[in-house]
Order: structure tokens, then C-alpha cells, then sequence
């Protein structure tokens, strides 16, 4: 059997409905007529409602109800808004207990609708659907309580997009500037060489953790960089980005392979090969450049090999490592000496006396 008291209550509310003014005389929702809380007014009853957001981290394309607990009992009606005030452009739609009839406000998308218990229920929910919600309750003493819910949409992250000043620099010249590019609010993570990239006094990252910056860069900062952004149910990082820090020549230094070496000097017995190695760190290689007593030899490579040794072959050798990238060049000299004197040229060797002399370039033919 049907409340007759009720229906005649929500048809008074209805007829006071379309006579509202200004623009409720399109029979917008409204809210609660202001004239019956006017003349009927009683003081609010202790605020026992609460919200509860289900699930309570939703991503976007998620049905969520925001579920209503602690209504009591003997109610007309519900109204629901998005925003934070009882504002009628706010307001998504008003709904009748008895009747389960359903208005639309301003506010609605056409995704919302009101449960007989009163929660409100939102299909396909979107990043822009995120911020509080207010359910306002009446009574039939027309005494009206209000709750306030919040619902935090999260977005499903795309890949950000890494960009950098450049990626060829100079060691203790250049400066590293990555700008991690997302249209997303979630936080934001970097990552160098696939680990967690550490806070430390020279890593300067803005407010929002999006532009990364380091002064004067290191070699060991030369790598692969990453950032990531992410929330509580989507995570997504960027394609790397791969520095190169050119650096050098460091300290050049000659190195023999096959001599004996007292100090600067390199002695080698009469007719041995012997290898001397120019080194040095230096990215990218070094070009080289070899010189025997300040003449420039045609060797470019990094080592050089004296094969036959004699007294013609002893001398100053240097090496010049030139880096085109840094500009910076350094060089190491070495003095190579014959160890002893030619075999030939010895006395005792019990060679005939004349291959002595032919050998020294007297030719005596008595």
C-alpha cells in the first residue's frame, strides 16, 4: 500500500519545483525549495553520512561508485553535486525515493545515476571527473544533512618523452639538461643505466622532479637516461636517452715492449726490435703523432715499432695524442739508446781483421 503522505509531500516538492525562477522555469532540478526550508526550517541533525569511493583507486575507464553509508531512515529524496558547495550549476542530479524518479542537473555527462540507497554511480570515469562530491539528504520533516566524498581518477600513463640539450659533450664544459615530457600529473622517477638514479649534491632536479641538471659533466656520467613517471595503478618510462662525455687526453705516457729501461731511457741491444706504445685515456681515441729528434715521422698509429736497432736509430722519440673533440692534446718523449757497441765492431770477436775493417767501412784489400 502506497504512503500517501509521502507522494503528497513529493508532489508539493515537484510543483515547487517548476515554480522556481530564472532558470528553473525550463524545469531544471532544483534543489530543495528554499521557500519550504524557509518556512519549515529545523536545525540540521548531526552530520552521520560518509562517502566512500569503491574502488578506491580507480583508473580512468573504471565504473566507481561513490557508495553512501549511515542514512537513515524516512527520506524524501537525494540531491548529488560535483564541486565543493551546493552551487545549482553544480548540481548532477536530484533523486525521488518514492517515485525513483531521476532529474538531471547541469552538472550531469550523461555517465551518472543515483541508486535507490543513494549512492551515485559514475560509468567510464575520467581524469576530469576527479575532486569532491557532496550528497545532500531530506527528510520528511524536511530536514536536510549533507556528506562530503572526494574521488581521485587516475590516468593510465603514456610513455614520456625524453629530451636533451645534447648528447655529445665535452667533460667539465658542458652541462646536461634533460626535460622529462608528459602531459601527466604523476610523479616523476629517473633511472641511469637501468638503476635508480641517486640523489646527490650534483644533481639538480626542478620542484617537479621534470628537468634534470647537471653543471660541468663528468665522464662517469656518460650513460644511458631515463625518467618514468607514475601513480598508484600505472607505471611508464621513456626510451633512452645515451649520453657521451669526451674527456682526455689524460696523462700520455711511452711504454716499451722488449728494452730494458733505466729512467727516460730505453737501451736496446744492437739489431733488436723493439715497440714503443704511446697511452693515454681519451675519449674518443686520440689522433697520434710520432717525431724522432723533432722530425715528424709518417706514423699515426699508437705505437712504433724500431726494428734492426744501430746507433742511426738512437735519439729522442715523442708522442703527440691530439683529442678533436676536446681540443686538448699531450705529449710524452722517450730517449733510446744502443746498449754496447756493434758485434762487429768489438774487439775479441774472432772475426778476420778485414771483415772488422769492411764492416766499419775502411775497405783494406792487403
Amino acid at each position: 500500500m502506497k504512503n500517501t503522505e509521502g507522494i503528497r509531500q513529493i508532489r508539493q516538492l515537484k510543483l515547487q519545483c517548476r515554480m522556481c525562477t530564472g532558470p528553473y522555469r525550463t524545469c531544471l532540478p532544483c534543489p530543495f525549495p528554499a521557500a519550504v526550508l524557509l518556512s519549515t526550517w529545523i536545525p540540521p541533525v548531526p552530520a552521520l553520512l560518509n562517502i566512500l569511493a569503491i574502488p578506491q583507486e580507480p583508473a580512468e575507464g573504471d565504473n566507481v561508485t561513490l557508495l553512501v553509508r549511515g542514512l537513515p531512515g524516512e527520506l524524501l529524496a537525494y540531491n548529488w553535486y560535483r564541486g565543493t558547495n551546493l552551487n545549482q550549476a553544480h548540481l548532477i542530479l536530484s533523486y525521488i525515493i518514492i517515485t525513483a524518479d531521476e532529474t538531471p542537473g547541469p552538472a550531469y555527462t550523461g555517465r551518472e545515476a543515483v541508486r535507490p540507497d543513494g549512492s551515485l554511480t559514475i560509468r567510464d570515469v575520467l581524469p576530469e571527473d576527479s575532486g569532491s562530491y557532496i550528497l545532500q539528504t531530506l527528510n520528511k520533516q524536511f530536514q536536510t544533512d549533507i556528506a562530503y566524498g572526494h574521488l581521485l581518477v587516475y590516468e593510465i600513463l603514456a610513455p614520456p618523452l625524453l629530451l636533451a640539450n645534447g648528447t655529445e659533450l665535452v667533460e667539465r664544459r658542458d652541462t646536461i639538461h634533460l626535460l622529462c615530457s608528459t602531459p601527466s600529473a604523476g610523479d616523476v622517477r629517473w633511472f641511469f643505466n637501468g638503476e635508480p638514479l641517486p640523489i646527490g649534491s650534483r644533481l639538480g632536479l626542478t620542484p617537479d622532479k621534470r628537468i634534470l641538471v647537471r653543471h660541468n659533466v663528468r665522464r662517469e656520467e656518460a650513460g644511458a637516461y631515463q625518467c618514468e613517471v607514475w601513480n598508484p595503478i600505472s607505471v611508464s618510462r621513456s626510451d633512452p636517452v645515451n649520453l657521451t662525455v669526451y674527456y682526455g687526453p689524460d696523462r700520455v705516457a711511452i711504454v716499451q715492449e722488449s728494452a730494458f729501461q733505466t729512467g727516460c731511457t730505453v737501451e736496446a741491444e744492437f739489431d733488436a726490435s723493439l715497440t714503443l706504445w704511446c697511452v693515454t685515456r681519451s675519449c674518443p681515441d686520440p689522433e697520434y703523432t710520432w717525431s724522432f729528434n723533432g722530425r715528424t715521422l709518417e706514423n699515426t698509429t699508437s705505437y712504433l715499432n724500431i726494428s734492426g736497432m744501430t746507433k742511426d736509430k738512437e735519439g729522442t722519440y715523442t708522442c703527440i695524442a691530439k683529442n678533436p673533440m676536446t681540443e686538448l692534446s699531450g705529449s710524452a718523449s722517450v730517449l733510446v739508446k744502443m746498449s754496447g757497441e756493434s758485434p762487429l765492431r768489438r774487439s775479441g770477436t774472432g772475426l778476420p781483421h778485414w771483415v772488422s775493417k769492411k764492416a766499419s767501412g775502411h775497405w783494406d784489400p792487403s
